[in-house]
């Protein structure tokens, strides 16, 4: 215990500044350097031509199958570490005895879906600070107004399941570096999650401002339900933010255990290709001891080794987020461009769209209604086989087709102005300059600025 806290702080001094890039800035100082900047090219201070924030509200970038509604919050604030998956999959155990290492408050733990509600884990300062203060605000007041800003995009009937929980970072060390969202299992049937609010739309959201997903999956049950592959889809744009992790793995034998990992890694590669080795992790991460009698000592060896390693990438996380949300952003203006060209497209293949007469209507070059979902799709597919697009920066395609239906048709669609083209080149040309700025390579790892070296001695230190 005692060398697992003093690798724990050996990370919260790194993370407070001493780690310095070949730049000069700390860590410290380069997150909030590049938060500003980001946060200047969106919010478009300065500029002769439309912001990229106006753009996207312009464009209706979000409602037309987009995510990315951004804050000046989400550009500067904590980290966000998100647990997704199925129910009963152990996510709260994960955070409370893996991340945490204490309870938070109303947590509750259930074999069944016991509770549709999403909880932010945020720092509430010392623990008389904490009990001084009321542990927890619904969505709509405080918590909206700070740390869930990033999430009022989706509604009151998501916010109303949104609670807000302040724990001591003196019992849980590090939320003084990251917010936790912990989330209600995924159900397999049924619509009683989606009657408060859209739940495609609201994990495609999470998706996009989480700088950490953590996939949690039971072994012992290798399903993956259709309504959590859709949500899957949505995790394959940002894969880099994914982390896949196979809990209760010590209630298998390692036989039993490699069947269910083909199986579900099956299933997974029809959604996210090709998922990096190092971002898969086996264990049974709770507290409680690994069962050797039944996975063997080897196997629980190596199980401890994924704990460690997971802790590790979690810790390192507010180290690597100033450029993680610097490539993120990029995707961002990625996905802004196909909408623009999309849009451009559907309207350039409908005639009356800018004839000088008449009244604009849904019907293409062919002579055929645009308002039909196949004939609409058609349009779709030429321009993503004409442009070359990759899925990753594609809108909700499913999302996209249904809010032009509810416009009325292509017509109605907004107009894609050639000066959002502009403004969104002159975003591309400003965050080139950032990361020019940038440019100089970080140490390998935290530890090789502290002991010298390139990095090793990181495999040396016990959590």
């Amino acid at each position: 215990m005692k060398s697992r806290l003093h690798g724990l702080s050996m990370i919260y001094v790194l993370i407070e500044g001493i780690v310095h890039a070949h730049s000069g800035m700390s860590a410290e100082e380069q997150f909030s350097f590049v938060g500003s900047e980001l946060w200047n090219i969106y919010s478009g201070k300065g500029w002769t031509t439309p912001s990229i924030e106006e753009v996207s509200n312009a464009l209706g970038f979000s409602t037309l199958g987009g995510a990315d509604v951004f804050s000046e919050r989400y550009f500067k604030g904590k980290p966000l570490v998100v647990l997704s998956g199925q129910f009963s999959t152990g996510k709260t155990t994960f955070i409370q005895d893996i991340i945490l290492g204490a309870e938070y408050p109303d947590s509750y733990i259930a074999p069944n879906p016991s509770t549709d509600q999403f909880t932010l884990i945020t720092n509430g300062g010392t623990r008389e600070k904490c009990a001084r203060s009321a542990q927890h605000a619904a969505g709509q007041g405080h918590a909206q107004k700070s740390s869930l800003a990033k999430f009022r995009e989706l509604g009151d009937g998501f916010l109303q399941r949104l609670t807000f929980v302040k724990v001591s970072h003196e019992d849980a060390p590090i939320l003084k570096y990251v917010d936790i969202l912990d989330t209600p299992g995924i159900l397999s049937t049924g619509h009683e999650q989606e009657e408060h609010y859209d739940l495609a739309h609201t994990w495609q959201h999470i998706a996009n401002h989480a700088d950490m997903i953590l996939v949690m999956f039971d072994v012992k049950s290798g399903d993956i339900s259709d309504r959590f592959n859709h949500i899957l889809k949505h995790f394959a744009a940002v894969k880099n933010k994914v982390h896949l992790i196979f809990n209760k793995a010590d209630t298998l034998k390692a036989y039993d255990l490699l069947q269910v990992f083909g199986g579900i890694m099956w299933k997974l590669g029809t959604v996210i290709k090709q998922p990096e080795s190092e971002r898969v992790y086996f264990g049974s991460f709770h507290k409680k001891p690994c069962e050797s009698s039944v996975a063997g000592e080897y196997a629980c060896n190596e199980f401890d080794a994924n704990k460690r390693r997971i802790l590790e990438k979690i810790h390192r996380l507010p180290y690597e987020t100033a450029t993680r949300r610097v490539g993120h952003f990029e995707l961002f203006l990625h996905s802004l461009e196909v909408m623009y060209k999309l849009i451009r497209h559907l309207h350039s293949v409908v005639p009356s769209y800018n004839a000088w007469y008449g009244k604009c209507q849904n019907i293409d070059t062919n002579g055929d209604a645009i308002n039909s979902e196949k004939v609409l799709q058609m349009h779709i597919d030429e321009a993503i086989n004409f442009y070359g697009w990759k899925s990753s920066v594609l809108p909700d395609l499913q999302r996209f087709k249904g809010r032009i239906a509810n416009l009325g048709g292509v017509c109605n669609i907004p107009v894609a102005l050639t000066s959002y083209l502009d403004s969104i080149e002159n975003a591309k040309k400003k965050l080139l300059h950032l990361n020019e700025k940038l440019s100089a390579e970080p140490p390998k790892s935290f530890f090789a600025s502290i002991f010298g070296g390139n990095g090793d001695e990181e495999e040396q230190l016990v959590f």
